[in-house]
């Protein structure tokens, strides 16, 4: 959580930076993206996203609209519990975050990112255990893209997440963050990312 916190600091100061001042999102108007106004943004990969509601409303607090932190706190005191659907719904129009739950899903994503698009996020927090490969074949993924493979990425699929962000150019020392419980940071079975 140490580490959680320094790169959400790191984020908060570049924001600011970019900001000029010391507005925080919640009291910003969302229509700044109507008005050309570019933000930075944050992607952040977690499959149990929906258990981790205080976590994420304890991270990026500061960037989410009075209407977003009550839809929540509301999904995370219902009896019926919250999904990770229900979860990118809430945020789905934050200009800051962007949130993914299925490996699947935020792998076309990246994949599918423009150099300018890619620009644009100044932090990528990834999971690196998304699933164990639930929610996945890994033959859905190998007819995307026939580079994975799941002796090495398998339970490890933020190390490949953060490979196809090092493919397309991202400078991933500087923007790419392990949210993990693991100890040990070797990427994949045998490799490791430079």
């Amino acid at each position: 959580l140490a580490v959680i916190k320094n790169f959400a600091d790191l984020f908060e100061a570049k924001y600011d930076a970019n900001c000029k001042n010391d507005t925080y999102i919640s009291n910003i108007n969302f229509s700044l993206n109507k008005l050309g106004v570019k933000m930075s943004k944050i992607m952040f990969v977690e499959d149990e996203i929906s258990s981790n509601i205080p976590r994420l409303s304890q991270l990026f607090g500061k960037y989410l609209s009075e209407a977003e932190k009550i839809a929540l706190q509301e999904a995370e005191n219902n009896p019926m519990g919250a999904n990770g659907e229900d979860i990118r719904a809430i945020l789905a129009d934050n200009p800051v975050i962007k949130v993914f739950d299925c490996f699947k899903q935020v792998f076309e994503y990246i994949r599918n990112l423009t150099s300018e698009e890619l620009k644009e996020y100044d932090m990528f927090i990834l999971d690196r255990n998304l699933t164990g490969g639930m929610g996945y074949s890994s033959q859905e993924i190998q007819q995307i893209d026939k580079g994975f493979d799941d002796y090495k990425y398998g339970q490890r699929e933020g190390d490949y997440l953060a490979l196809q962000l090092h493919l397309k150019g991202c400078p991933i020392k500087e923007k790419v963050f392990f949210y993990s419980a693991y100890k040990t940071m070797s990427f994949g079975a045998t490799e490791s990312i430079t």
